[in-house]
């Protein structure tokens, strides 16, 4: 099953998600957003998040996928700052629920890489990534909390330590 997955712009060489995180100046709860990474003929990259089909474009994959968040954000701002909360909420509905060419090559070409993905073992779900990145993190809880040990045994050697004063 690992085969090449193309679309019309391209080869397909890769796929994700995304979540836009709440902030104070963008406090609004965005569901994960899924996009793929296509690899154009002409050598350059765009990344497209299928959802609102918002596009990104670079020289390289990690370039697109920065171009295209950005865009995301900017566009994300923007129509909550224009419309009323209600219009900005039903703007957003509304490009997820269009069905077009474009969107369902796109959403067959995600389906087809996460199928080839999963086919070769390798996980495209958020809970396994978030499992192994959990794993990760407390592996490196452990190694801070030895490293915090080594610290307060030099640091209690300073402690001990009573400067001289000269007697007034």
């Amino acid at each position: 099953m690992d085969q090449a997955v193309k679309v019309t712009r391209g080869n397909v060489v890769g796929i994700g998600k995304v979540k836009i995180p709440r902030t104070q100046e963008f406090d609004y709860e965005i569901p994960m957003l899924s996009f793929l990474v296509i690899e154009e003929p002409n050598g350059g990259f765009v990344s497209s998040c299928i959802h609102f089909q918002i596009d990104g474009y670079g020289k390289a994959d990690d370039a697109a996928v920065e171009d295209m968040i950005d865009s995301v954000y900017n566009f994300l701002k923007v129509n909550f700052s224009r419309l009323t909360i209600d219009d900005a909420w039903l703007n957003l509905k509304d490009l997820c629920h269009t069905a077009n060419n474009t969107t369902i090559e796109l959403w067959n070409a995600y389906h087809d890489v996460q199928l080839s993905l999963a086919a070769m073992g390798i996980p495209t779900d958020s809970i396994e990534i978030l499992k192994k990145r959990i794993e990760q993190l407390q592996i490196r809880i452990s190694q801070l909390e030895s490293e915090n040990v080594q610290l307060k045994k030099a640091v209690s050697l300073i402690i001990d330590y009573i400067p001289f004063r000269k007697a007034v």
